[in-house]
């Protein structure tokens, strides 16, 4: 029981300029990723999200989010609020601020939106399809989040020490690779203990 409401859905088309921010936020926000890359900023970690994946960010939670602008993305997604909602998340996530997993939810989140866009989306039915998400969805081991910075992490230092020649700083890594460069001074400084200032992040490229 509890309450629980639509807040918002809809479909995003790939445009390489997608990008926003979620601050204060106050629904669970879903959605299944059905072709290119998308970037989601928590925390001052980094995570990506592949075609084929599936995400929510639960209430509360603040993100930043990016499409790749080499290989923008399609997404279905939709937010709800209340009780219900919250209790599920907590439930069966309860120490993940952003629960990833790749698993091919896209009937559900077709299915869910055809029936918004028609109309004949009731209460039952969207409550229905919200728990089969987070029940398939906790079927399936976490993509760790060392996974998205390892990965980041590596083609940041390729990236380095094939210019090492040039004249390299936080900014243009930030520009480069589309990350805060906060978050660029995280994972350097998580993995070697360096501080924040440009010259550590080259030190440590060329240490490895």
């Amino acid at each position: 029981d509890g309450t629980f409401h639509i807040h918002d859905c809809g479909i995003t088309y790939p445009h390489p300029g997608f990008k926003g921010a979620d601050t204060n936020r106050q629904t669970v926000h879903l959605e299944y990723l059905v072709s290119g890359k998308e970037y989601f900023e928590c925390d001052g970690k980094k995570y990506y999200v592949a075609a084929g994946y599936s995400l929510i960010v639960p209430n509360h939670v603040n993100v930043s989010y990016y499409s790749d602008p080499k290989d923008p993305c399609t997404r279905l997604w939709f937010s709800v609020w209340g009780d219900y909602p919250d209790a599920l998340v907590s439930t069966f996530f309860p120490d993940e601020k952003l629960i990833i997993r790749k698993c091919n939810l896209y009937n559900l989140f077709d299915d869910f939106l055809s029936d918004i866009k028609k109309g004949s989306c009731d209460r039952c039915f969207a409550a229905h399809t919200l728990l089969e998400i987070i029940l398939q969805m906790a079927g399936v081991s976490a993509a760790p989040s060392a996974e998205n910075e390892e990965s980041l992490e590596s083609q940041i230092k390729q990236y380095i020490d094939s210019h090492l020649s040039e004249k390299l700083s936080l900014k243009l890594l930030s520009d480069k690779f589309f990350v805060s460069e906060k978050t660029l001074v995280c994972i350097f400084s998580d993995t070697a203990g360096v501080e924040n200032n440009n010259v550590c992040i080259f030190s440590f490229s060329c240490r490895l």
